[in-house]
């Protein structure tokens, strides 16, 4: 009995400009990533004490731009995976 041929999966395709803009977002999330793993190393280890003799205004103003860095990177990575290509 003969079997049936089989057909590979279609390629997604996906324009340029949209995987430009998939690319951008990512980038982004990761200059952001990198800014945050900076401010984020001088909370703890053997900076954690300076940063605990901060002013609690300053350690609050810290702590808030590290969230706003956050939530930056989760807007970055949800418009990376917003960008919808053709199947």
């Amino acid at each position: 009995m003969a079997t049936k041929p089989t057909t590979a999966p279609s390629a997604i395709i996906c324009p340029p400009n949209k995987v430009i803009a998939m690319v951008t977002a990512i980038d982004k999330a990761y200059s952001h990533i990198l800014k945050l793993q900076a401010l984020l190393a001088n909370t703890y280890g053997e900076s954690g004490p300076t940063f605990r003799n901060m002013h609690d205004d300053l350690q609050d103003n810290y702590l808030w731009a590290c969230t706003d860095l956050a939530e930056k990177i989760k807007a970055d990575l949800d418009a990376s995976f917003s960008v919808e290509c053709a199947s």
